[in-house]
């Protein structure tokens, strides 16, 4: 199939009816995303408020290095970014006296630029795996998993502005068996909902979560999945402006892995799960975002039953409606598709990213829903090597950025391209120059001014270091 083939493929209609829809269901087998006490971190270097272009300067400045701390590789770089600018960046990396892995952060100001790089875990275990999340306030809340010799366990901190970096604390105290995979969501009023999966006394992997909300502090861990069919993994999770959240897994049926979500209502409290895919083949990597109006849209990849090829599917839940049914957004019979995410901008208003098989390489591509599936189509036209690894924001009139990973053919670099509220976008151009090593696994967070931050990991030779660069709307 041509690219051109591809960008003219036809896209299903999301129904506003309650009912499952049999037509995309049939299309899918045919083709078949905070309390703080005293006690600051330790600082460890940083580089002032240099670097990432001049903030008077529309579009992306010069990208620089965020850590230097040279001591062993960074890894798993995320960011999270408030509607007024603010934002944390946490990664994993080894220190010097501990000579584990373990948690670094950086805060950004938009008054006051880059605080310094700070330890916000410095353990004698090995520590992995952040996530990071943002309030309206500044407030942030940071999630990881860590070994205490015998298992991995859930850990967390808290930032505030004004006092800083809070102690690090054990987010679950189950022993029975390790802990992993934890994602974190908060809402601008500073309710947060944190997910990872546990293992439970030997036998399966199985889903929990806690929530926390301001004034009351942390809620009690909830075991929201009772399927003792399969392992569980994999979580996602997001939150409404109003509080709810839900939380999206795949999950081992004995015979297939499937799609499964738990949805919370402020007030009800969890709701029982309920399998969001209706196929029988096996799914991989649910994603889900919420929209404005509070209606949610979870997203995986899925074999074709035919070829085993990957293709993506979708499916909406609305509030007081239910779920709107299955619907193919990407992939065929013969090209894959991969790294699917999903982004909102408004009630209603998604766009997805994906990257797809096209001969020898695979090429990033974006579509959207504004009423209806409008058409996929090309973010980037560059065939000297494969792109891959599409992330995303937008702000409320539709427009956003994206930013995605490509080879040149000797070693992979980030590119950068303008989303228009039209559907359009602009020319992709290179977020950084650097061609001593590949960069690697980009991240990207945007404030309600179109301001974004991008981050990264990227080889000097030695290691591999934190980078950013910093986007003026």
């Amino acid at each position: 199939m041509s690219k051109q083939d591809l960008m003219q493929q036809e896209m299903p209609r999301w129904s506003r009816s309650k009912r499952r829809h049999a037509a995309a269901s049939a299309m899918l087998l045919s083709l078949a995303l905070t309390a703080c006490g005293g006690g600051g971190g330790e600082g460890d270097g940083g580089e002032g408020n240099g670097g990432g272009g001049d903030p008077t300067t529309k579009g992306w400045g010069t990208a620089a290095l965020l850590e230097t701390i040279d001591f062993g590789d960074a890894k798993n770089v995320r960011v999270a970014m408030n509607a007024s600018g603010e934002a944390v960046v946490v990664w994993e990396q080894m220190d010097s006296e501990s000579s584990n892995m373990s948690i670094f952060a950086r805060v950004y100001q938009p008054a006051g630029g880059w605080g310094a790089v700070t330890v916000i875990e410095k353990g004698s275990e090995v520590a992995s795996a952040p996530a990071v999340a943002i309030d309206g306030n500044g407030r942030a809340i940071v999630v990881w998993s860590q070994s205490d010799g015998e298992r991995t366990n859930i850990w967390r901190t808290s930032y505030d502005p004004v006092t800083g970096w809070n102690s690090a604390n054990l987010l679950e105290t189950d022993d029975q068996g390790s802990a992993d995979s934890p994602a974190i969501a908060m809402d601008a009023a500073g309710r947060a909902t944190v997910a990872w999966r546990q293992k439970e006394g030997g036998g399966y992997f199985n889903i929990k979560a806690r929530r926390y909300a301001p004034g009351s502090g942390w809620g009690a861990v909830t075991l929201i999945e009772l399927e003792e069919l399969g392992n569980a993994g994999f979580p996602s999770v997001s939150m409404h402006s109003n509080g709810s959240a839900m939380v999206v897994w795949r999950q081992n049926d004995g015979v297939s892995w499937n799609v499964w979500a738990a949805r919370y209502d402020m007030g009800p409290g969890w709701d029982a799960t309920v399998k969001v895919d209706n196929t029988p083949f096996d799914v991989q990597a649910p994603h889900v975002a919420h929209d404005m109006a509070g209606n949610a849209i979870v997203t995986w990849r899925q074999a074709h039953f035919e070829t085993n090829k990957l293709v993506m599917a979708a499916n909406m839940y609305r509030p007081g409606t239910g779920w709107s049914g299955v619907s193919g957004i990407g992939g065929s019979a013969a090209h894959s598709a991969f790294g699917q995410r999903v982004v909102a901008w408004g009630a209603e208003k998604f766009a997805f990213f994906w990257y797809q098989e096209n001969g020898g390489i695979t090429d990033v591509y974006w579509g959207r829903v504004d009423g209806s599936f409008k058409p996929a189509k090309l973010l980037e036209t560059d065939n000297s090597g494969s792109a891959f690894d599409p992330k995303a924001a937008f702000v409320a009139d539709g427009s956003g950025v994206a930013t995605w990973l490509q080879s040149d053919g000797m070693r992979t670099n980030i590119w950068s391209a303008q989303l228009n509220a039209d559907g359009t976008s602009g020319i992709p151009e290179l977020l950084e120059t650097d061609n001593t090593g590949n960069a690697l696994s980009p991240e990207l967070a945007m404030a309600s001014s179109g301001n974004a931050i991008a981050v990264w990991t990227q080889h000097d030779g030695k290691r591999y270091n934190v980078w950013y660069n910093m986007r003026q709307q």
